[in-house]
């Protein structure tokens, strides 16, 4: 495929080798779901859109390659990722390598964007230690880097459908360690630079300002729910055994209490979250699109 793609591309549309290259991705051996994602992406960099869009889109394979490689591991290996990022960007490379793949450069493109989602499912609930926190973390890190170097790539995530639901699924709204915060800023980060470039470039862009508030809103209003309810199921100490009339009042006491315990800690969650972090995401949007506009005028001035 990778010496003769004028005879191997047709052949494997052909043949509907893609058919072949999913039951390869059911393997129980690591090394041949790469080789069968890297057989993918040499198909993927010889083929015309129109060919890829027949082949995958249409019948939402990408989404089967994601279930594929869940099959037998809980999360995706530093060698796997590096596979699909490969696939992501069609820079596919014949060897295989458990390391950091290199620094992606200005030329790479985001050619098969429905695998980001794909990605960030894999790496979704990955602990935050070992090989799985090094791959979530190199995966925000390399989407910034392409984000941040051309207009294309950030018009591309764009015009994706809801990428923000999984985008902060990525991150911890109350983070408790380093890499958690770290993770969260990240993703904050990739947020910023997004809603910047779709106010500012984008027509319409403020309509997905609006969006992204309303899913952060009801992102954390479900972590709120659950972990309300968590707390809830919580085991109570056991009551001195009293009056019972006196075990009435006490149990009205202690009602009253949580009543009031969780309106302060609902309220302290509102103010902390619904107002304070949208609000400095919001800020910082709008002083960099100040700022950018401020110096566009100066150097539009002879």
């Amino acid at each position: 495929m990778a010496e003769h793609p004028a005879s191997m591309v047709p052949a494997f549309d052909r043949k509907h080798a893609i058919r072949t290259v999913l039951k390869l991705l059911a393997s129980h051996d690591e090394k041949i779901r790469i080789h069968a994602l890297k057989l993918l992406g040499y198909f993927l960099m010889r083929s015309t859109s129109k060919r890829k869009h027949d082949v995958l889109t249409t019948h939402n394979l990408f989404s089967l390659i994601g279930e594929r490689l869940m099959l037998f591991s809980p999360c995706v290996s530093m060698a796997s990722y590096n596979a699909l990022f490969e696939l992501l960007t069609e820079k596919v490379t014949l060897y295989i390598t458990d390391k950091r793949h290199p620094e992606p450069e200005a030329n790479y493109r985001l050619e098969n964007p429905l695998l980001l989602k794909v990605i960030a499912q894999l790496i979704r609930n990955v602990p935050t230690s070992g090989e799985a926190y090094r791959v979530k973390k190199l995966f925000l890190n390399d989407l910034t880097i392409l984000c941040n170097q051309t207009k294309d790539n950030r018009r591309t995530m764009l015009q994706m459908s809801v990428w923000q639901d999984w985008l902060f699924g990525l991150a911890t709204f109350y983070p408790q360690t380093a890499e958690e915060q770290s993770i969260t800023d990240l993703v904050m980060s990739l947020f910023r630079m997004l809603l910047h470039h779709a106010i500012k470039y984008e027509f319409g862009g403020w309509r997905v300002w609006i969006d992204t508030l309303a899913i952060l809103h009801s992102k954390v209003s479900q972590e709120d729910f659950r972990r309300k309810v968590s707390q809830s199921q919580m085991p109570q100490p056991d009551h001195a055994v009293g009056d019972e009339n006196q075990q009435q009042q006490q149990q009205q006491q202690q009602q009253q209490q949580r009543v009031l315990a969780d309106q302060a800690r609902s309220a302290a969650a509102v103010e902390d979250i619904d107002l304070a972090s949208p609000r400095r995401l919001v800020t910082a949007i709008l002083e960099q699109v100040i700022d950018d506009a401020v110096e566009g005028d100066d150097e539009d001035q002879p």
